[in-house]
């Protein structure tokens, strides 16, 4: 890709899919970091070799902590625990040392990022107008008990987020029912990348974002987002990707899948929800609209059949069991009361 391009011509999928496709036709006799580190000289401008390299080894670390996290919600899924009582247990131990009040701030601002995140997911991005940060007006007096089921409304959130990926990734594809321009060759390879080594992919999709952001594209990552967290969203992407492949091929059911891409979006959103409360993170960044759009992209890079239309029915129904979960939780009816007040 041209690196003179102007910012505004190019989108995410340009830039992802030429990452996609470069990696797939890549050199087998380069190492993969050698590969990415490369990769990333040429696409951002006047990137020097170490800090090209620095970035490289910042992106895989991310993707490895990212799996590492994945692997502990998995684990703890098989042993009897929740996704949700594993969120929970996990931002309990990091607030254990912050004030009860600064923790219920903290935790509040998290979800309602994420309310507001699932909203501009679940229907049009206009009609949104409160932003974060604005709903609890008035002290709240926190302990334990409030503690722990803010962080289950959090978790309750990330639910949401995995099914609006889900419907919007399927829509998307059964409404438009064209693939993307892609040789099957790539596909194929692609597809054996991810079955050999999924972090590879992950990596490969975290330097196109970060690439993205670098070019100051609208609707993914401010610029100065960090590594860490680019490597979160890049890693639940990939998880969703090949779980909807699975669904598409008829490998899985839609109850399984949407469970699999909450497993995924669990630990990203996890992950950073933990740093927001440690303060190494201002605040949880719009997941869900970002999270469909790269899902999706990896979609039309994989060798994936057209979703039938029971498929679509069923993730439909499930959406809108979600949707009214999200109008119902106690953030948007604040959202909405907040609305009426201010425009009537």
């Amino acid at each position: 890709m041209n690196k003179n391009k102007v910012s505004e011509e190019i989108t995410l999928h340009e830039i992802l899919g030429e990452f996609l496709d470069s990696y797939a036709d890549r050199d087998g006799e380069i190492n993969f970091p050698e590969w990415l580190g490369d990769k990333l000289k040429q696409e951002i401008p006047d990137i020097s070799e170490q800090d090209a390299k620095t970035l490289t080894d910042d992106i895989i670390r991310a993707v490895a902590e990212y799996d590492k996290t994945l692997q502990k919600v998995k684990a703890a899924i098989a042993e009897g625990t929740s996704k949700e009582e594993w969120l929970a247990e996990n931002l309990a131990q990091n607030y254990a040392d912050i004030p009860a009040a600064e923790a219920g701030e903290k935790l509040q601002q998290i979800e309602e990022s994420l309310a507001v995140s699932n909203m501009q997911m679940m229907q049009e991005e206009q009609e949104v107008i409160v932003e974060t940060g604005t709903v609890e007006q008035i002290p709240e007096e926190w302990n334990e008990y409030k503690l722990k089921s803010k962080c289950y409304e959090i978790g309750r959130q990330l639910a949401y987020t995995a099914v609006g990926v889900a419907a919007n990734v399927v829509k998307d594809r059964v409404e438009n029912g064209e693939d993307a321009e892609v040789g099957d060759s790539i596909k194929e390879a692609l597809q054996g990348g991810l079955i050999k080594d999924s972090s590879e992919m992950k990596a490969v999709v975290a330097g196109a974002v970060k690439v993205a952001a670098e070019k100051g594209l609208k609707g993914v990552v401010p610029k100065d987002t960090s590594v860490d967290v680019i490597g979160n969203m890049a890693g639940a992407a990939v998880e969703s990707a090949e779980a909807l492949c699975e669904l598409a091929c008829g490998e899985n059911n839609v109850t399984d899948t949407v469970d699999k891409i909450g497993t995924a979006v669990i630990a990203a959103g996890g992950r950073m929800a933990a740093d927001v409360v440690k303060r190494r993170l201002e605040s949880v960044p719009k997941v869900g609209p970002v999270l469909s759009v790269m899902t999706g992209i990896l979609l039309d890079h994989l060798p994936v059949r057209k979703f039938a239309q029971d498929v679509w029915r069923t993730v439909r129904n499930t959406a809108k069991a979600a949707w009214d979960g999200i109008k119902n939780s106690k953030t948007v009816k604040a959202f909405t009361r907040m609305k009426e007040k201010l425009f009537g």
